[in-house]
């Protein structure tokens, strides 16, 4: 398991034998190298401090390091995994405390494609950056509006039961009594 975790980190083929390793293989070793270390932070997960300075120091360390793609590949692994960790299970943003009330993570998963393919219909929109400008205010606000038009007044209803809301319902529930 460490030789796996070594091999993903540094991205390098290795030969074991006489079998040479193919570039698929570094990708999944690679992913084995973050599983393990998924595996080490909950192991250790009451020791480690989150803390902005750190994650600062985190960030600024990867900016350096990205000149040198050995060296970020091997810092991105425990800074960059910190970094989403923090900004993750850290204290909650301030600018998120309607959030509580609000869940339009359905409404996100329901409009984000619809309003990513209609903004490729448009040639000159298709480059990413100004596709996501577009696309991610426009799919919040429509699932912000499904959330509260929709959603939620779908959710309070259930718990009730059909029968209180069609006469038909209740007639027949109380002829099959």
């Amino acid at each position: 398991m460490v030789a796996l975790f070594l091999r993903g980190l540094l991205r390098v083929p290795v030969r074991w034998g006489h079998m040479q390793i193919n570039p698929s293989e570094l990708l999944a070793t690679r992913f084995y190298s973050y599983f393990l270390l998924g595996m080490l932070i909950w192991l250790f997960r009451d020791k480690i401090k989150f803390s902005p300075a750190l994650v600062a120091i985190c960030f600024a360390a990867l900016l350096v390091a990205a000149r040198f793609v050995p060296a970020f590949s091997v810092l991105f692994l425990f800074a960059g995994s910190y970094i989403v960790l923090h900004l993750g299970l850290g204290k909650p943003w301030r600018l998120t405390h309607w959030t509580q009330k609000t869940d339009i993570s359905y409404g996100i998963y329901l409009y984000a494609f619809p309003v990513q393919q209609a903004v490729a219909l448009h040639p000159g929109l298709r480059s990413s950056p100004l596709s996501l400008l577009i696309s991610v205010p426009v799919t919040v606000t429509l699932a912000f509006l499904s959330w509260h038009f929709l959603e939620r007044k779908l959710l309070k209803m259930k718990s009730v039961r059909l029968a209180d809301y069609d006469p038909a319902m209740s007639h027949n529930l109380a002829v099959s009594r």
